[in-house]
């Protein structure tokens, strides 16, 4: 149900009004990954803001992805993301949530822990 009876139609004034991210999955390895869950979330509670996109990467993906976002406050730029690499051996490994307003984010594996975390 819409709660704003607001359409934006046309372009943007600048690229500032919107938050860019490209999930780039160049540094993985697929020769060890099935696939990589990415969850991105933006929060903007001041002007009613909460969006999440998930993207699917796998050997396949041969675009990386972008997801876009259209910005209250242009100054809040910094969004959350985790991460799920499922592998081939049938585990599984999991990062964050981690925030960050890197406007391309590099994945990559995570080392293996020594301690069996």
């Amino acid at each position: 149900t819409a709660t704003k009876n607001t359409i934006l139609v046309g372009r943007a004034k600048d690229d500032n009004e919107f938050l860019s991210v490209t999930v780039q999955p160049d540094l993985l390895d697929f020769t060890k990954l099935k696939l990589v869950k990415v969850a991105l979330h933006y929060v903007d509670t001041a002007h009613d803001v909460d969006s999440t996109k998930d993207f699917i990467l796998t050997k396949a993906t041969t675009n990386a992805p972008t997801w876009t976002v259209r910005l209250q406050d242009k100054s809040k730029k910094s969004y959350e993301y985790r991460a799920s690499f499922f592998l081939l051996d049938g585990t599984s490994k999991n990062i964050g949530p981690i925030t960050t307003s890197e406007p391309i984010l590099l994945l990559e594996m995570p080392a293996a822990s020594a301690s069996g975390a």
